[in-house]
């Protein structure tokens, strides 16, 4: 009698150990798809890291070649003076209203009005003075170093936030395309 409830302790025992073998198992798969997953979507945005760096390479090449020319002639100041920083940053900023609007269709409702917003603060923040500093550049006889300085800051803005559209549009397109939500 002893023997028999000995057995069934044991017998419960082995059985609450297999059920809790059987959950670890189905956990550690579960927690393997789950990484599995991870590492798809890192792979997904390090994709669309690579998209923007290829698109702002295409956009920076030609100043890398414009600069070797004029520090080669040994006017490197005018460098900072041309007013090419000031069209291609209003460029720039067309671009990458175009991305954003074109985002539109892969992102959910609510997210709509964070790129309304978005593409409003590139409109009012960006396009506009890179306009306004392109007058005075093209009007003024001589252009003082804060124009200069204006016109650069305004580039890499132009630049950084069109790199950061074009990776956010290619990581949502893939996303999309790979069923992830």
């Amino acid at each position: 009698m002893r023997g028999d409830m000995h057995n069934e302790k044991r017998k419960t025992l082995l059985q609450s150990i297999g059920e809790i073998a059987a959950k670890d198992h189905a956990n550690a798969s579960a927690s393997k798809t789950v990484r599995d997953a991870e590492k798809f979507g890192s792979r997904i945005w390090f994709n669309a890291f690579l998209v923007a760096v290829t698109e702002v390479l295409f956009v920076v090449v030609p100043f890398i070649v414009i600069g070797a020319v004029v520090i080669y002639q040994g006017h490197f100041r005018s460098l900072l003076l041309m007013p090419e920083w000031s069209i291609v940053g209003a460029v720039i900023g067309g671009q990458t209203i175009v991305k954003f609007l074109k985002a539109i269709h892969n992102l959910k409702q609510s997210d709509v009005d964070r790129v309304i917003l978005a593409v409003t603060a590139l409109i009012v923040l960006v396009v506009i003075p890179d306009l306004c500093i392109l007058t005075i550049v093209l009007l003024s006889p001589s252009i003082s170093i804060y124009l200069a300085i204006t016109q650069g800051v305004l580039f890499s803005v132009s630049l950084f936030v069109f790199a950061f559209s074009c990776f956010l549009e290619r990581g949502y397109v893939l996303e999309k395309q790979h069923g992830i939500e």
